[in-house]
């Protein structure tokens, strides 16, 4: 057989070459290496845990707006990027609700914060 990837797809290539001696695992890998499973289920965890602790640093920083809610109001009309949306979190923020805002108006604020190019860790 002259092509390789031809021959590699025979059974008798897996019984003869590869079976036995692809699934062998060096004794080092089994004694410092860990479970595909555990590695997977630590990366997700810390995924997890990476975003929550974006969005609890984003609560705190809202409630550090509270005083400057007035001004991002009218910056926000100023520069255009003025929505319904944002402005209806900034007056929440305004009142000092910051904690009844949904989803979207977060997610509103956040772009408009990200448009003004406020710095939320100088507040």
């Amino acid at each position: 057989m002259r092509n390789i990837s031809e021959f590699a797809k025979r059974e008798f290539c897996w019984v003869s070459y590869v079976r036995g001696k692809a699934c062998r695992v060096d004794v080092s890998i089994e004694k410092f290496g860990v479970p595909l499973e555990e590695f997977l289920a630590s990366t997700r965890l810390g995924t997890k845990e990476t975003k929550q602790n974006n969005e609890l640093d984003f609560e705190v920083a809202v409630i550090k707006l509270v005083s400057k809610a007035s001004e991002l109001r009218i910056q926000a009309q100023q520069h255009g990027v003025a929505s319904p949306k944002n402005m209806a979190a900034l007056a929440k923020v305004e009142s000092g609700n910051t904690f009844s805002l949904n989803r979207g108006e977060k997610n509103a604020l956040k772009n408009l914060i990200k448009r003004l190019d406020v710095n939320l860790a100088s507040l």
